[in-house]
């Protein structure tokens, strides 16, 4: 596998619940997914992130979540679980990190993924973080995961075929040149995206569906019914998700709308 970083970013930075408590006080560390057995932590410490993201190049730096926000991230990550079979969880990832920022490249990121890993970031609802752009999210970056997994899975040949414009230089490039855009947008719409950054490269674009299929904005359906190429992609990402287990239909995802 190569050292090269395998993270992506989601968004550029959007725009109280009170903290449940150990015995000594303090806000708890971590949570305990009860379902798939999978642990949320909310701690930046040295084995946050994998060695070689502590390059000076990448120079991977993380903050603590809120005490006042683990209780809602906890609750919405397991929300965000849920929706999965526990064994496509298990087989996938073995931790999953909510934290008040993450950075690298000198650059914020909202989430990241690693071979074994979903990193998400909550900095408070004022500031745009909220329920559902955090359980978008996950989704996102577990989507990440799971192709970089299975990559056999998805026709890529197909997926590429309904674009009627290229795609760009990769999401650090897309937040370096403030072309990160992810309002839904009829202009990329008919060039077969759903936004802005969805077009920076294919894995942003398969991401981009990934998170509207499990937690869908408003509209999205709606662009869908109206554009071909969205309609093609959408059923192409259903396939895959198919392909890695049976429960993952076409009614499961209208079930979702």
């Amino acid at each position: 596998m190569s050292k090269k970083i395998l993270f992506i970013l989601f968004f550029i930075l959007p725009f109280y619940l009170p903290a449940q408590t150990d015995n000594a006080g303090k806000a708890f560390k971590k949570v305990l997914d009860k379902r798939s057995g999978i642990p949320i932590y909310f701690e930046c410490g040295a084995e946050t992130f994998p060695a070689y993201w502590h390059t000076p190049e990448i120079s991977a730096e993380c903050s603590s979540l809120d005490r006042e926000e683990r209780d809602r991230s906890a609750e919405l990550v397991k929300k965000a679980m849920a929706k999965y079979p526990v064994a496509v969880l298990q087989q996938n990832i073995k931790k999953v990190y909510v934290l008040k920022t993450i950075r690298f490249y000198g650059q914020p990121f909202g989430g990241t993924n690693s071979l074994d890993a979903v990193y998400l970031t909550n900095n408070g609802v004022s500031l745009g973080y909220t329920d559902s752009y955090i359980e978008q999210v996950f989704h996102h970056e577990f989507s990440s995961v799971l192709l970089r997994n299975f990559p056999a899975e998805l026709d890529t040949g197909a997926w590429v075929h309904n674009n009627t414009a290229p795609y760009g230089k990769g999401g650090v490039y897309a937040l370096q040149s403030v072309s990160a855009g992810t309002v839904f947008d009829s202009l990329y719409w008919k060039h077969g995206f759903l936004y802005q950054y969805a077009q920076s490269d294919m894995e942003n674009d398969f991401n981009s569906f990934a998170e509207n299929i499990f937690a869908p904005n408003p509209g999205f359906w709606d662009a869908i019914s109206h554009y071909p190429a969205l309609q093609n992609k959408l059923n192409l990402i259903i396939a895959f998700y198919n392909r890695l287990n049976p429960a993952f239909t076409r009614d499961y995802f209208y079930t979702i709308k």
